[in-house]
């Protein structure tokens, strides 16, 4: 049996032939994940270039800058930069902007590379975009210390996210709507009886999200700087119902995960009803996936409905507030 990874793979098929199963799991592990994400990039290209009439073939030709960017990691991990860098351009070429998950990968590869004023340009776009977060924060303050040389790393940020709010009120003006907000009664964590028509005449910010949602949980860290920017204004709420429940011990593990973090948040529950097995409340607002927040006036209609979370604190933090400012106007 072997008992190290320095065989080559011509080596390792030679002592799969003769029945070494280590050798079939080394094979594997080495070449898998590199198999499975080319096999991905060539499927996502065929829907973005020569299958692109098919039905469906825009949403499946989504993942393709994804996917070279994660064969690039698979390279970069290897350190095959050059390599890496040619699928990157690839992924830059291919929709513009450039998500920030492609420019992250080419500061990891760049700096790598020691090219640090090309990783600080790529870094900075995403600073900008309000894309950072405690991870590729670093590679920004890696790539800051090297081309500017100074301690100012906090101000340059701040520099960089100075036109956000209001590209993000521009953007959010193009959304809103105005639709009667289903009212609802729900339990909160401790026992407590909360409606929506308690807080008539205040703005309210509507989360839908569940313990065992990774992106729910994921937003949660902008989600507390939000209230924290609002928390002086007692005209705006924050409520977070937790919904699609997993378990039977529901109310428990929620408050458990809430409290453990030091979230200050409000949380109701939206258990199933347990004639009919539906969370009312989410039904009620017609939500397809979660996390999903609803802006609601002081009027108690919706004025926005938001899915999902993209990363970034700064900018998802920029998002809620445009929303609470044009649903005040």
């Amino acid at each position: 049996m072997i008992s190290g990874n320095s065989y080559s793979d011509q080596e390792l098929i030679s002592l799969l032939k003769r029945g070494d199963v280590a050798a079939f799991d080394l094979l594997y592990t080495r070449h898998w994940p590199g198999m499975y994400q080319a096999a991905a990039i060539d499927d996502a290209w065929e829907f973005k270039a020569t299958r692109k009439n098919e039905m469906g073939a825009a949403f499946a030709a989504m993942g393709y800058p994804g996917y070279l960017s994660s064969y690039a990691q698979l390279l970069f991990n290897d350190k095959e930069y050059d390599s890496a860098l040619v699928y990157l351009k690839r992924a830059e070429q291919a929709e513009t902007p450039v998500r920030p998950q492609v420019n992250e990968m080419y500061a990891k590869v760049l700096l790598a590379k020691g090219d640090y004023n090309g990783a600080y340009t790529r870094m900075s776009e995403i600073a900008a975009q309000g894309k950072l977060n405690s991870s590729n924060k670093e590679l920004l303050a890696a790539a800051y210390a090297k081309v500017r040389n100074n301690n100012n790393l906090e101000g340059y940020i701040d520099s960089l996210k100075s036109g956000l709010d209001v590209k993000m009120r521009e953007e959010f003006a193009k959304q809103i709507i105005t639709e009667p907000a289903p009212g609802f009664t729900l339990k909160d964590v401790d026992g407590n009886t909360v409606s929506l028509a308690d807080y008539k005449g205040k703005t309210i910010v509507l989360d839908f999200w569940a313990t065992w949602c990774g992106p729910c949980k994921a937003s949660f860290p902008a989600m507390k700087k939000a209230m924290e920017k609002y928390k002086s204004d007692p005209n705006v709420k924050f409520l977070f119902v937790h919904t699609w429940e997993k378990e039977t011990d529901a109310t428990a593990k929620a408050k458990k995960f809430v409290t453990g973090n030091n979230y200050p948040f409000e949380v109701l529950m939206d258990l199933k009803d347990p004639e009919t097995g539906v969370n009312k409340v989410v039904d009620s607002y017609k939500v397809k996936g979660i996390p999903t927040k609803f802006v609601i006036d002081g009027k108690g209609n919706i004025r926005f409905r938001f899915t999902g979370f993209s990363g970034g604190d700064d900018a998802a933090v920029a998002e809620v507030s445009a929303m609470i400012t044009l649903a005040n106007q």
